[in-house]
Parts: structure tokens; C-alpha cells; sequence
């Protein structure tokens, strides 16, 4: 029994508040274990539950909850003590194995049977646990040094639906310090202007026109560096503000097209990218349509790029927004198509335009008869469909050849031209 004494707990869950799940594991950690034995602290959230709340309700996504905390803490005998700091989040002290198999079988069992108890009732969302885990060196460690620890490998598993738990490394204090350093550059650049829209053409193949282009951005450091996307799309999108990126493309895109409009040129349908944050905001339509209204510009020139991952891992939100963009005038479009697990069933029902074929498509078909069958038969399927197909990142002429080949005749890629500053790119194509 321990010594220290519950001063309060959470109504929803019965668990501890977070001071005294502090006190708690701070004496627990104390008693001595057998020699296969460890402790490890345990952060754990529920992927996207703000949706899942707006979605079901917040009585079901409490019952969600509760089923979260049963598995993982009630009906878990390596638990010792366990608390809710706020929302979907829970904290706990378990008493795990040193044997690495038994220590994965168990995060896994338990996270697995969450996942298998709740599917059923909550099909429009892929449910998805991240857990972060720091495992004690000793007995000496503060127990809220091993919770900032726990939480900040939680933290790295942010839209990284391909594992079940990630392990604290001390490179991730490395990674948090670059984390730091890109978003203070990202925000002096969003202030300065200092985010350049770039242009790379999508172009027929046979007419060799100019018929779309797809927006992207780069940073322009102070000390005049372009940073290219690799290195700060991802950690802006960990952080959430991958947001304000897309919309300060949006509106330079929007600019652009009204421009040229005003001065008696027909524009192309320029592509921009939306991350799928974007659809965990209830209002995200309503948003984008705001800023789109007063550069009065026909919309049928926006089309809304969405990865295929995004689309199978959110599909029930991400389709009923895209439905309400396309009912707007916007087209829409799939990005990196073949990349991920979609089936043709959900390809079929989909709400989109155009399906952009990964480059792994034409690269692959260059190595095999079969690739070449694949290819072929995918575009002519996507086409008996009504979907505009695009195939990117084609580089030289034989790929060219090769799409053309297979039924697409729209490429984008450096066979043609690398993404051009927006000055370039209207002196060249426009």
C-alpha cells in the first residue's frame, strides 16, 4: 500500500489528478524489482479525439475514453499508478520486461484490443493510439523529467499511423531543438514575406501547352538561403502550423490568377497542397472560401491537391469537405497515388478530379513488362472513370515516352521544368 494519500480524483475517469500521480510514481519507483523487471513511464493520446468529439459527441468520446483508460489502466495489471493531466491524455507508471519481445507483445496487446473493442462504433475515423515511452535508468530520475521525456516521444509519432509506440531516444532532444529553429525561421519569414511561391508546369504531352501548374513554397532564410520543403514541411506540419503555410500560398495563388485576369490573360488551374490538418477543423470549407471570395476569381482555376494517405487514413472527414469545396466551383485532386493502400472500390467513390500517379509508377514500370501492364491498365481504369490523370516527377524523355505509352498524356516533372519562382514562371509559360 503506498504511503503518500489521493487528494483528489478525476470525476470522468476515477484516476488521480496529476499532482498526485507525481507523488505516487515518485514513491513507487522506489521499491526495488526483479532483475527481468523495469519501469517505464507511458504517455498516451487518442489520434484526432477533438474530431472524434465533434463528430460523435462528447458523451460517446468520453465512453472512448473510458474504454482507453480500462484497457491501458484498470484491466492492466503492469500499471501502478496512472493519471488523466487533460483530455484524452494519460499518463501512467507500468512495471514492464526487459526482454524486448515481451515489452513490444505488451504495448502491442493492449493497444491492438483498443483498437479492435472500438472500430466497429467509430468507422468514419481510423483509430489510432500514440503512445510515447521513456524507460527508467534508475530509481534517481524525477518522474516529471521521465513524463516530459514520454511525452516527447509521443509527440514524434504525430501522424505516423505505421507504428504502435516509439521508444524515447536523447537524439530526440536533438530533434526537438531543430523543431525549434525551423518554426523561429518559418515565423520571421511569414512576417517578412520571406515565403516564396514557386510554379512547375503541367504540361500536355503531345501538344507540348502549358495546362496547369502546381503551386509550391520555399523559405528564404535571412541570411539569403533557400530552404528547400524537406526540411521544414514535415516539422511544420508536427507542429500544426503547416496551416498558415497553405494559406499564405492560397492567397499568393489567388493573386496571381486574379492578376493575370485583370490584365486580359487566361490563367491555367494552379494545384495548391492541403495538408490533412486542415480537416480536423470543423470550419476548414468555411475558411477557405473567406479568403478565396474577395479576389472575386472563378474557382474553377483552384484545384486542392490531398495525398492518397491522407485520404485512407481520414476518409470519412476528408471526403465530406472536398464534396463541399467541389460543390463551391473547386476541383480536387489525389496526390501520390500508389504510395499508399487505397483500393480501386475506394478510388471509385471518391470525390475527385484528378489522380496524380507517384513517380514510383513510371520508375518502376521501367524495370518490367509487368510494371508497363500495371501502369497501363490503372490510367485506362482512372479514365473509364472520368478522373483526369497526371503523372509526376517524370525526368527525361523516356519516361516521358513511357507515360505516354501507358495512356497519360499530362506529366509534370523535370522533363519539362523544376519549380520556377512566380516571376520566371509567367515570363516563360504565361
Amino acid at each position: 500500500m503506498p504511503n503518500y494519500k489521493i487528494q483528489q480524483y478525476d470525476k470522468l475517469t476515477g484516476l488521480p489528478f496529476y499532482e498526485d500521480f507525481l507523488a505516487l510514481a515518485e514513491e513507487a519507483k522506489e521499491k526495488q524489482l526483479s532483475d527481468d523487471e523495469q519501469f517505464a513511464v507511458i504517455a498516451l493520446d487518442i489520434s484526432n479525439f477533438k474530431f472524434i468529439n465533434q463528430i460523435y459527441g462528447y458523451e460517446i468520446g468520453n465512453q472512448l475514453l473510458q474504454s482507453l483508460v480500462n484497457i491501458t489502466v484498470i484491466d492492466n495489471y503492469h500499471c501502478i499508478t496512472a493519471c488523466r493531466p487533460y483530455s484524452d491524455h494519460i499518463l501512467g507508471l507500468y512495471k514492464t520486461s526487459k526482454d524486448p519481445d515481451l515489452f513490444d507483445y505488451g504495448l502491442k496487446k493492449y493497444n491492438d484490443k483498443f483498437i479492435s473493442e472500438n472500430t466497429k462504433q467509430f468507422q468514419s475515423v481510423l483509430l489510432h493510439l500514440q503512445c510515447g515511452v521513456y524507460i527508467l535508468k534508475d530509481s534517481h530520475e524525477k518522474i516529471v523529467a521521465c513524463v516530459d521525456r514520454a511525452n516527447m516521444a509521443r509527440r514524434s509519432m504525430k501522424g505516423d499511423y505505421s507504428q504502435p509506440y516509439v521508444i524515447f531516444s536523447e537524439e530526440m532532444y536533438k530533434g526537438k531543438e531543430k523543431t525549434s529553429e525551423i518554426i523561429s525561421i518559418f515565423e520571421t519569414a511569414l512576417k517578412n514575406n520571406d515565403i516564396l511561391v514557386y510554379y512547375q508546369p503541367k504540361v500536355n504531352i503531345r501538344t507540348k501547352r502549358l495546362e496547369g501548374a502546381e503551386a509550391l513554397s520555399r523559405i528564404r532564410c535571412q541570411d539569403g538561403r533557400i530552404m528547400a520543403p524537406g526540411e521544414y514541411i514535415p516539422i511544420l506540419e508536427s507542429s500544426g502550423r503547416i496551416i498558415d503555410l497553405d494559406f499564405y500560398v492560397m492567397k499568393s495563388v489567388f493573386g496571381m490568377i486574379k492578376q493575370l485576369l485583370e490584365i486580359g490573360s487566361e490563367p491555367v488551374t494552379v494545384s495548391v497542397n492541403l495538408s490533412r490538418i486542415h480537416f480536423y477543423n470543423s470550419r476548414m470549407v468555411e475558411d477557405i472560401i473567406k479568403v478565396f471570395k474577395p479576389y472575386n476569381i472563378p474557382p474553377k482555376y483552384i484545384e486542392f491537391e490531398v495525398t492518397e494517405s491522407a485520404f485512407i487514413s481520414e476518409s470519412g472527414i476528408i471526403s465530406d469537405k472536398l464534396i463541399e469545396l467541389k460543390q463551391f466551383g473547386f476541383l480536387v485532386s489525389m496526390d501520390d497515388f500508389g504510395t499508399g493502400y487505397s483500393s480501386l472500390h475506394s478510388l471509385s467513390v471518391l470525390p475527385i478530379d484528378v489522380v496524380k500517379f507517384d513517380r514510383s509508377f513510371i520508375k518502376n514500370s521501367t524495370r518490367s513488362p509487368k510494371g508497363l501492364k500495371v501502369l497501363s491498365g490503372l490510367i485506362s481504369l482512372c479514365k473509364q472513370i472520368d478522373f483526369d490523370v497526371i503523372c509526376e516527377g517524370v525526368e527525361d524523355s523516356d519516361e516521358e515516352q513511357i507515360a505516354l505509352d501507358c495512356g497519360c498524356e499530362h506529366v509534370q516533372g523535370y522533363v519539362y521544368d523544376k519549380p520556377l519562382p512566380e516571376d520566371e514562371f509567367l515570363l516563360k509559360y504565361i
